[in-house]
């Protein structure tokens, strides 16, 4: 009988996938062949190297540690792992202002695809912040394939994405992106006709108005983070 950290482990993920929708295969996880059953999330120094060649490149899903998602994500990309960490982009307001913030869809897990034993699961594992990998008996557990396939087409075409799919808020922080003063942040203080925005620069009483809804986009976290660019001159 599975340990009650297994079910519950199992049971949370499954959870998180499922207010995402089912996916048009089916319930996520549900269609596996293999009689084995993923179990609680085995640590760096209880895992297993897989004794078998899988069939190609199989998804894994690891348990990050808190609020540590970027940072696994780059490190892992950075030795040669493919990473699929789905987020959720929505509007989000506070004191007025409306900004544009990306969240993690399945809370602490994220997916990353191994081609063993071509690629070996100690870096993966060593790396900072990577928590736990699921596992069966000790040795990592590979997802569906189609089902996680699934997931990243429906993020990479925008499911997820509320942002794109309203239009740009009064009181939204945006990024300019071409004109006088490309690269300034700007809070929007009227939609005008012909699809163009009113914008007060961040930082500066200095009004812009007339501008074209492409020449801007949401300002996202690592925007507030940059030094203020010089408008360009005439």
């Amino acid at each position: 009988m599975p340990s009650a950290d297994i079910v519950r482990h199992r049971a949370e993920l499954k959870k998180l996938v499922g207010r995402l929708g089912a996916t048009r295969r089916g319930r996520f996880g549900a269609n596996r062949k293999s009689a084995r059953t993923p179990s609680t999330p085995t640590g760096n120094g209880q895992l297993q190297e897989p004794q078998i060649s899988f069939n190609g490149p199989q998804w894994f899903c690891i348990m990050v540690q808190p609020n540590s998602h970027r940072q696994v994500e780059n490190a892992l990309a950075a030795i040669g792992y493919r990473v699929f960490l789905p987020k959720l982009k929505r509007w989000v307001s506070h004191a007025r202002v409306k900004k544009a913030v990306e969240r993690p869809l399945l809370g602490r897990y994220m997916f990353v695809e191994v081609d063993y034993p071509r690629q070996s699961f100690g870096p993966l594992m060593a790396a900072r912040g990577v928590e736990a990998i699921i596992s069966s008996a000790g040795t990592p557990w590979p997802m569906p394939r189609a089902e996680v396939e699934d997931l990243l087409h429906r993020y990479m075409a925008g499911e997820f994405d509320e942002v794109a799919r309203v239009p740009i808020p009064v009181g939204a922080r945006v990024a300019i992106v071409e004109g006088e003063f490309e690269n300034w942040l700007a809070t929007v203080t009227a939609n005008e006709k012909g699809g163009k925005l009113a914008l007060k620069l961040l930082g500066r009483n200095v009004r812009v108005d007339h501008v074209l809804r492409h020449s801007v986009r949401p300002a996202l976290g690592f925007d507030l983070a940059r030094d203020e660019p010089v408008p360009k001159s005439h």
